[in-house]
């Protein structure tokens, strides 16, 4: 028999915004010689060459995980609309001026959003798993308020948990969740300093010597 459950598959969930061409007369008389296998649907367009790719993709990038004997971690996420973003970025400085009266020189940048929200909280409240797209509100908000609201110290959270985390500090929540939360933290913190140096290191090998000051200011 088959074990189903250790059948790993791929797949999209993305609607098709456009519908099949139509069958001319011949075709839609004459069904059956014209499909490219037997039971298969005549028009296959417009599925486009890029769906398999990605797939492919996707399988591969999984074997090399499963080689290297790393967490393969998929994601799957709604799109944050340029509105929403900003809203968020809104909530976020108004939150961080009333909390901390901290009028932020710097913004959070659209990337910066994004990736918090789906890559690193998973469109989750980090304490309370609630959904992001619900009708619960979430921010972005320090975990711990004594350190400065860097990517690497911000969590998505109910407004009622980031007034919890203001006033109580982030001990009332319970040490496994805790726990989760930091190394969830920690691993943020890693991903930003591996693209810094990544960027880094792209900017010395187009300088490739000749400017110094390119260099020395990224520094």
């Amino acid at each position: 028999s088959i074990n189903y459950d250790n059948i790993i598959s791929v797949f999209s969930i993305e609607k098709s915004n456009v519908q099949l061409l139509p069958l001319n007369e011949d075709q839609a008389n004459n069904p059956s010689q014209y499909g490219i296998l037997d039971s298969f649907r005549i028009r296959i367009m417009p599925v486009l060459g890029t769906s398999p790719s990605i797939f492919g993709q996707a399988m591969a990038s999984y074997v090399l995980c499963e080689l290297a004997g790393m967490l393969y971690e998929p994601e799957g996420f709604d799109l944050l609309s340029k509105k929403l973003k900003h809203k968020m970025r809104q909530m976020f400085r108004t939150h961080e001026f009333r909390q901390h009266n901290n009028d932020l020189e710097e913004d959070l940048h659209d990337d910066d959003i994004e990736f918090l929200i789906q890559s690193v909280w998973k469109s989750r409240c980090a304490i309370s798993n609630k959904r992001f797209f619900g009708p619960t509100t979430l921010i972005l908000t320090r975990w711990d308020k004594n350190q400065p609201p860097e990517l690497h110290n911000l969590v998505l959270v109910t407004n009622q948990l980031a007034d919890r985390l203001f006033k109580e500090g982030n001990n009332f929540v319970d040490s496994e969740k805790r726990d989760t939360i930091e190394k969830r933290l920690i691993w943020t913190k890693n991903i930003l300093e591996s693209q810094s140096r990544l960027k880094y290191d792209q900017i010395k090998y187009y300088a490739n010597n000749r400017n110094s000051d390119i260099i020395s200011s990224y520094q």
